[in-house]
């Protein structure tokens, strides 16, 4: 007779398995011991029992059960539930490793605090986690104390700033506004991304006079010898920009507050524009005199004079060179920040005695060259009209012609004359009635040698050469009649 492993039930020996449960039929009741005795095994506490007793232990009823049976039966049937909990165990684990890497390689791990210490103006805090996005270095606490209050004093600048963090969080694309939030290369275990806040730098340029000492918030910025000074990688915020400058009238002052967010090219202005006198003119080249010591000359731009003291004035004054000669343009006194000009008026007097003795001498030597058929002769003459005065000699050499007349009198017209500058070249014009007592000596035309009374009307066309310093002819017009309304 044979018991049932699972139920205790009796098994008939030509049975294989248990008619009660289905459980399998022992392959042996008993296991023989050494002493020819046999073993048993209570099938509920696995306790030893003899034969056909009771168990001592759990007072169960007793099963033939070989020992070494049992022993493996227990083992196989616990595996799938250790296996079951750790399968559970790595479930649960890889569960709770992903969400927590997942929450902690979120870029508000940096944010959050972050802002939170901007809205609590906490400059400690902030040092400990903003770097400078240039050096790569902490932000001092100092630094971060003054771009406090500096904020504090913009709340629109620091609700932008914050909007700006937010939207970075979102979108990694999202343009810097002051500071940047950057993921870091390195990972944390190598699992868990890492950010950092920058504080983006700005720079500026100063504009101030080239020998002016230039203090940004009360700091001494080396000059650059320049009239602009470029400041680079500064924190943003707001900056005192001073300059100081000895000038002849004692030391003088201007600065200007300025509150700079972001980098710009606009050049910050602090000249000494309310301690200069300006002075423009439009003879460019005219030197220009202070209380009498030359100061400098008019350029392509006007000529700030100063610093000068507000409550004393000075004397302007100035001198152009004309080609015949020098204009004073007159004294002139002026505060600072006064705008003047200096007007070089020209003695038109003068001009026209040289422009008219210049052409009356183109004239004679016009007349000598014809007279004695030699072009050498001509003077004051050149461009087209010279090449004129050239082919006419040479036509007349060909026929054998000469002049035999004189001239009588030129009459020039003060009304009609004009003198304009352009690139150093002065250019002057003028009307002029001739009269010759005309004669010429034809071979073939015997009567033309019999003088006759001319009269002829031009308009010259004149420029001054300086390396000769007179006044050339280049070319004319003749009029069949003109009216001399200011003979001169």
């Amino acid at each position: 007779m044979k018991f049932c492993t699972q139920c205790g039930s009796s098994i008939a020996d030509d049975k294989s398995f248990c008619v009660n449960c289905g459980e399998p039929a022992p392959l042996s009741t008993f296991v023989p011991l050494e002493n020819g005795e046999e073993n048993r095994l209570c099938h509920i506490c696995g306790e030893e029992i003899s034969p056909h007793v009771e168990c001592q232990r759990c007072t169960s009823r007793q099963l033939d059960k070989p020992k070494t049976n049992r022993s493996r039966s227990a083992s196989t049937k616990r595996w799938p539930i250790y296996a079951g909990i750790f399968a559970v165990l790595i479930l649960a684990s890889g569960g709770w490793l992903y969400f927590y890497v997942h929450k902690a390689s979120s870029p508000s791990i940096a944010t959050e605090p972050f802002i939170q210490a901007l809205k609590d103006g906490d400059a400690a805090a902030l040092s400990d986690e903003v770097i400078n996005l240039q050096t790569g270095k902490y932000v001092s606490e100092s630094s971060m104390k003054k771009l406090i209050t500096d904020l504090q004093a913009s709340p629109e600048t620091l609700t932008n700033i914050i909007k700006n963090i937010k939207s970075q969080e979102v979108a990694p694309n999202t343009e810097p506004y002051l500071f940047k939030l950057t993921k870091s290369p390195q990972k944390k275990w190598l699992l868990i991304d890492q950010y950092t806040i920058s504080l983006i730098p700005v720079s500026f340029t100063i504009q101030a006079d080239k020998d002016a000492h230039i203090f940004l918030n009360e700091k001494k910025i080396t000059g650059s010898g320049t009239d602009l000074q470029k400041v680079k990688d500064v924190p943003p915020g707001t900056y005192t920009v001073k300059a100081v400058k000895n000038g002849e009238y004692g030391k003088s002052e201007t600065s200007e507050t300025v509150t700079i967010w972001q980098t710009t090219t606009i050049p910050i202005s602090i000249l000494f524009k309310e301690d200069y006198v300006t002075v423009s003119s439009s003879f460019k080249g005219a030197e220009v005199f202070l209380n009498g010591k030359r100061y400098g000359e008019i350029g392509d731009t006007p000529l700030k004079i100063g610093p000068i003291a507000s409550d004393e004035p000075v004397t302007i004054s100035g001198t152009f060179t004309y080609p015949w000669g020098d204009v004073y343009s007159g004294d002139i006194a002026a505060n600072a920040s006064e705008e003047i000009t200096l007007d070089f008026p020209l003695d038109t007097t003068a001009v026209l005695e040289e422009l008219r003795d210049d052409i009356i001498t183109y004239n004679t030597s016009y007349i000598e060259s014809i007279t004695y058929l030699n072009s050498s002769a001509l003077r004051n003459v050149k461009g087209v009209l010279l090449q004129e005065n050239i082919d006419t000699v040479k036509n007349l050499q060909k026929r054998s012609v000469t002049y035999g007349g004189r001239l009588e009198n030129m009459i020039f017209d003060k009304k009609s004359f004009s003198l304009k500058e352009a690139r150093g070249l002065y250019k002057a014009t003028i009307n002029v009635e001739e009269r010759y007592a005309s004669r010429w000596n034809d071979p073939q035309d015997p009567d033309a040698a019999i003088t006759t009374p001319k009269q002829y009307f031009y308009t010259y066309y004149c420029e001054y050469n300086t390396e000769n310093g007179n006044w050339d002819v280049v070319d004319s017009t003749e009029h069949k009649s003109l009216t001399i309304q200011e003979p001169f």
